[in-house]
């Protein structure tokens, strides 16, 4: 805290303050002629975010560089009968933040448009960009282009993460009132690519044999040495999925891993083939992918790189043995997969959604540590939602 200021008179002066710090500080003296000046000053353009004329249903919210990708898609969410606006980040950044570019703005702008837009109120949004909790660069230049990651203490281990879904959580309340998702592109060929892959899944035919058809990736439950993983039995949580997919009507084809033997642990006796190696079971994975499936599960350990600790699937596999069309919708029931916000390398489902014509339409996963006890929920009651009849959204299941 500066105190005891003094001017000297008259002037050329002196200035002398004091501080109370308990330890020496550095001060910078600036003349008026010498401070930082804004080169111009130009008014934002209106742009009746606060009170427009018409309701909108699917709001598409993206950085200038990146509006124009989201077209085709924009058009097809129009044709689906929806009321659909593309509206430019700086846009809401001017009306609800200052003109700075910051999550709480893009916060501020939802919740304004639940409570005051005419009805009925927006029930979708699309972010579009990638995001960073490294804004200022100091681990390098940002994306230039980005839509920024809203960093809230929701992990239980990790505290402060990505949660898009806050974003969309009004009032206070940590659900979200709207579904929510984000295409994580860093360039309009990364939206290109998520969009044509989107429109492929949605326009196949709906008796398409790998409708009918899922993965399930399950790590270890046990050490070679028979020890129980301390992060749960993959294998259960796996097989409840499986189950829940047979009785809808899905074959759930299992790869498991499993080192362990049966000699030393009667539980990794499992009634049906397992790998006891990551590299066959990456190589069983491949040819499922290949093959098409319309969900392709994961549970187990994760890192922002890879699914398990002996890897079998990592990021520099998406465009390498995973082609298909249309790609699956990946599920991962993992830690750190989503982990959008590192600055330094993509996520492994980023890397998934950016890779043209292969890797996944759509996935689910963790933007942080994360606890595998609540996985097993929350992927029954998506699953459960997802195969109902109708077919809701992927975001619907998600909320259901």
């Amino acid at each position: 805290r500066v105190m005891a200021t003094s001017v000297s008179a008259p002037c050329p002066c002196t200035a002398t303050f004091a501080d109370d710090a308990q330890t020496p500080r550095r001060y910078v003296a600036l003349s008026a002629a010498q401070m930082n000046r804004p080169l111009s000053i130009t008014a934002a353009p209106s742009t009746a975010l606060r009170d427009p004329t018409a309701p909108a249903d699917y709001l598409i919210l993206a950085p200038a560089g990146l509006l124009a990708a989201t077209a085709p898609l924009a058009d097809h969410r129009g044709a689906q009968g929806l009321a659909v606006r593309a509206i430019d980040l700086q846009a809401i950044y001017d009306e609800f933040g200052d003109g700075r570019p910051h999550p709480e703005a893009i916060r501020a702008f939802i919740a304004h448009a639940l409570a005051a837009w005419p009805r009925p109120a927006p029930a979708y949004v699309l972010l579009v960009g990638d995001g960073t909790y490294d804004p200022l660069g100091y681990l390098g230049a940002p994306p230039a282009d980005s839509a920024p990651a809203y960093l809230r203490l929701v992990d239980p281990r990790l505290g402060e993460t990505a949660s898009d879904n806050r974003l969309a959580s009004a009032w206070d309340s940590p659900l979200p009132h709207v579904m929510i998702g984000r295409l994580p592109a860093a360039t309009p060929a990364d939206v290109a690519a998520m969009v044509a892959k989107i429109l492929t899944f949605e326009s196949a035919p709906v008796d398409a044999a790998w409708r009918g058809q899922a993965t399930l990736v399950a790590d270890n439950a046990y050490a070679a040495n028979g020890a129980p993983d301390a992060g749960g039995n993959f294998w259960q949580k796996a097989d409840a999925a499986a189950a829940l997919l047979a009785g809808r009507g899905v074959a759930a084809e299992r790869l498991y891993y499993n080192p362990c033997d049966a000699g030393v642990e009667p539980a990794c006796a499992l009634p049906y083939a397992t790998f006891d190696a990551a590299p066959p079971l990456s190589a069983a994975l491949a040819e499922a992918w290949q093959a098409g499936r319309r969900f392709v599960i994961y549970t187990g350990h994760g890192s922002p790189t890879a699914w398990a600790g002996a890897p079998t699937l990592l990021t520099t596999d998406a465009a390498a043995v995973l082609e298909t069309a249309p790609p699956p919708v990946v599920l991962e029931m993992s830690c750190y997969t989503g982990f959008y916000h590192f600055p330094l390398r993509p996520a492994l489902a980023e890397v998934l959604l950016r890779t043209a014509g292969s890797g996944a339409v759509a996935t689910w996963s963790s933007s942080g540590q994360s606890v595998a006890r609540g996985h097993d929920l929350l992927l029954a009651g998506f699953l459960d939602a997802a195969l109902s009849e109708p077919a809701p959204t992927l975001g619907a299941a998600i909320l259901a």
